[in-house]
C-alpha cells in the first residue's frame, strides 16, 4: 500500500479578557489569529517509527529527530543524545492522543510549519495539540485536558472562525459560544509585541496558590462584560482600565499600563499572561505611535490585520 499523505492546519489564539480567573469558571473572551501552524504528514501503516521536522517562520528546522513507538507509548529514538532534544514532549502528546484514540497511530514522517515568529506566543503548542488531534481524529479539547494544565480557551480557538466566549465547567470541561466584537473601534486598536516571555503552566500554578477575594474576581467578571459590550473608544478604554484594574489585585501585580507603558496616553491592555507577549494598545494619532517606536517597541500591528473577526 502506497504512503497516504495528509495536511491539517489550526489557528493561533488570544486572550482578550478573564486571565486566569478563566480557570475558575470566569468567562473569557478570545479570538484566532489569522496565521497558526500546519501539519503535514505522510503515513507508512504498521510503522513503528515516526520521522518529525519542525520548521519555524522562515523555515529554519527548530526540532528535528525521530521517535519509535514502545509498549508504554511513544519515545524519542534510542540514537538521540537525550530527552532533552525537544521531542520529549512531541511523544507525550502522540501518546497521549493515541490513548484517547484507542489504536495506534501510524508511522511515516510528519512535518510542521509555524507561520508566526515563536516568540509570539501565539499558541505554538496549543496548535501543535489541535494539530495532533485532527490527525488522531480525537478530541482536541480533550487531548488539551489531558496533556495541559490550561483553560483549554486556546484548543477551541485553533479550530474557531471567530471570536468566542468560553467558560470552563469542569476540571476537564467547557463550553463556548460565538460572539461578535464588529462594535469593537478596532481601527482604533493595535499589537504591540514586549520582547518577552511567560511560561503559562508556571503562572497558572502561582495562580493557583493565590487564593483571590471572591470579590476581585466578580470585579474582572463585570469589566469583562464591559469591554465585550464596548463599542466607542471611550468605552473600550475605561473598560479596559477597570479590568487591568481588577485584574492586577487578583494577581498581585502592577498592570502593564503603569509599567512599561507609564505616561502613554490611552489605554493598553495585557493578553493572556501577564507581562509577556503582546499587549492591546490604543492608538489614535500619528504621534502615538512614535511613543511606541522611541521606546523601543519595534513590532506593532494593526490589530484588525492578525485576528478573524468572523
Amino acid at each position: 500500500m502506497a504512503p497516504a499523505s495528509r495536511s491539517f492546519f489550526a489557528r493561533g489564539k488570544l486572550l482578550l479578557t478573564s486571565e486566569y480567573v478563566v480557570l475558575d469558571g470566569i468567562p473569557a473572551v478570545a479570538v484566532p489569529t489569522r496565521l497558526g501552524q500546519r501539519l503535514e504528514v505522510v503515513e507508512v501503516v504498521d510503522s513503528p517509527y515516526l520521522a518529525w521536522t519542525a520548521r519555524a517562520h522562515d523555515g529554519s528546522i527548530w526540532l528535528e529527530g525521530s521517535l519509535e513507538r514502545t509498549p508504554k507509548g511513544w519515545k524519542p529514538s534510542a540514537d538521540l543524545e537525550s530527552p532533552a532534544s525537544g521531542l520529549g514532549a512531541v511523544s507525550e502528546l502522540l501518546s497521549a492522543a493515541e490513548h484517547l484514540r484507542g489504536t495506534p497511530l501510524p508511522g511515516g514522517s510528519v512535518i510542521t510549519f509555524l507561520e508566526f515568529p515563536n516568540d509570539y506566543g501565539w499558541g505554538s503548542s496549543s496548535t501543535l495539540i489541535s494539530l495532533v488531534a485532527q490527525w488522531a481524529e480525537v478530541d482536541a479539547l480533550a487531548l488539551h485536558f489531558a496533556t495541559q494544565n490550561g483553560s483549554g480557551y486556546d484548543a477551541v480557538c485553533a479550530l474557531a472562525s471567530g471570536p468566542i466566549r468560553y467558560t470552563r465547567t469542569g476540571h476537564a470541561s467547557a463550553q463556548w459560544v460565538p460572539v461578535s466584537l464588529a462594535h469593537w473601534p478596532h481601527n482604533t486598536l493595535y499589537l504591540v509585541h514586549l520582547g518577552e516571555k511567560q511560561r503559562s503552566a508556571q503562572d497558572v500554578v502561582r495562580y493557583q496558590n493565590l487564593a483571590p477575594d471572591p470579590l476581585l474576581i466578580d470585579a474582572v467578571e463585570e469589566a469583562a462584560e464591559l469591554l465585550l459590550q464596548a463599542s466607542s473608544t471611550q468605552e473600550w478604554s475605561n473598560a479596559v482600565r477597570a479590568h487591568e484594574d481588577a485584574m492586577g489585585r487578583v494577581l498581585e501585580r502592577t498592570p502593564v499600563a503603569e509599567t512599561r507603558f507609564a505616561n502613554y496616553p490611552h489605554a493598553v491592555k495585557s493578553l493572556g499572561a501577564w507581562g509577556g507577549d503582546f499587549v492591546l494598545a490604543q492608538v489614535l494619532e500619528a504621534s502615538d505611535l512614535q511613543w511606541l517606536k522611541e521606546r523601543g517597541f519595534s513590532t506593532i500591528l494593526p490589530w484588525s490585520d492578525c485576528v478573524v473577526l468572523g
